[in-house]
C-alpha cells in the first residue's frame, strides 16, 4: 500500500475534498480496467489457435496491470471536470451498466434482472449514474466470492413522501434500483459505517473505503438516498432512489 494513502487513512484531519477525488477516481479507474481485463481474456481464450491474437491479448492484460499500479499514485490537480447533466433512462444506465460487467462476472454468479415497463426519466450526469451502480454491483459481486450466489437487480417506479426539486422540475415520484445479493452480508457496526470514507471491511488490501463513499455522495448531490438492509451470511440490499424528472 502507498505511503500517501496510508498518511491519509491514519490522520483523517488530513483528508481534503481533493484528496478524497482523487482516491474516488482511483477507485472507479480500477473498476473499469477490471472490465477491460475481462474483455481481453475472453480474447485471449476464444484466440487461443492464433498465436499472435493471442499475444495481444496478453499485452493487453499486461497494460491492464500496469496502468492498475499507477492508480495508486494518482495526482489530482484540483481541477474538477464539468458536469454534463441531461435527462436519461435509469433502465438504460443500468442496461449499460450491466453490459459493462456481465463479461467479468464469475460463471458461479446467476444474475437476475427485472426492469420496469415504461422508462424512468431522471436528471443527471450519466457518467457519473454508472460509476454509483458499478461501485455497488461490484461490491455485491465481491461478497459473495469464489461460492458464487445470486445477484438481482431491479428497477421501478414508486410513490415517494417528499417532493423533490432537480433544477427546476419537481416530482413526487422516484426511480427506484434495488441490488440484492447473496453475500456474507454486513454485522450492524459494518453496516453503519460502510459510507464513511476510507472504511473497509475488505483488509486483505483489495478495498479502499472510497467506492461506496463517493456513490453516496453523487446520489445525495442528485437530490436521492441510498438505503442498505443486510444480515450476516444472508446477504444485502441497496437500494438507490432518485426523483423522477418531470419538465412540467
Amino acid at each position: 500500500m502507498h505511503d500517501e494513502y496510508d498518511i491519509l487513512k491514519n490522520n483523517p484531519g488530513e483528508r481534503t475534498s481533493v484528496e478524497l477525488r482523487a482516491a474516488g477516481i482511483a477507485h472507479d479507474l480500477n473498476n473499469v480496467l477490471t472490465i477491460i481485463s475481462g474483455y481481453a481474456e475472453m480474447l485471449r481464450d476464444d484466440l487461443a489457435d492464433n498465436e499472435s491474437f493471442k499475444a495481444n491479448a496478453e499485452r493487453i492484460l499486461s497494460a491492464v496491470d500496469r496502468a492498475k499500479s499507477l492508480t495508486g499514485k494518482l495526482l489530482e490537480s484540483g481541477n474538477s471536470p464539468a458536469e454534463i447533466k441531461t435527462v436519461v433512462n435509469l433502465n438504460d444506465v443500468i442496461a449499460e451498466t450491466l453490459g459493462f460487467l456481465r463479461p467479468s462476472l464469475p460463471s458461479e454468479i446467476r444474475l437476475i434482472t427485472g426492469f420496469h415497463t415504461e422508462a424512468i426519466p431522471v436528471y443527471t450526469d450519466p457518467s457519473e449514474l454508472l460509476r454509483v451502480f458499478l461501485n455497488i454491483i461490484r461490491n455485491a459481486v465481491q461478497s459473495m466470492g469464489a461460492k458464487g450466489g445470486t445477484l438481482s437487480v431491479q428497477t421501478s417506479v414508486r410513490e415517494d413522501g417528499e417532493e423533490h426539486a432537480v433544477d427546476g422540475s419537481r416530482s413526487g415520484r422516484c426511480g427506484i434500483v434495488a441490488i440484492t445479493d447473496t453475500g456474507c452480508g454486513m454485522d450492524p457496526l459494518t453496516l453503519k459505517r460502510i459510507f464513511e470514507p476510507y472504511f473497509t471491511s475488505r483488509y486483505d488490501g483489495t478495498g479502499t473505503g472510497i467506492g461506496l463513499y463517493v456513490s453516496g455522495e453523487i446520489i445525495s448531490g442528485l437530490g436521492g438516498t441510498i438505503s442498505v438492509s443486510s444480515r450476516e451470511n444472508e446477504g444485502s440490499v441497496f437500494t438507490v432512489r432518485l426523483p423522477l424528472f418531470n419538465r412540467g
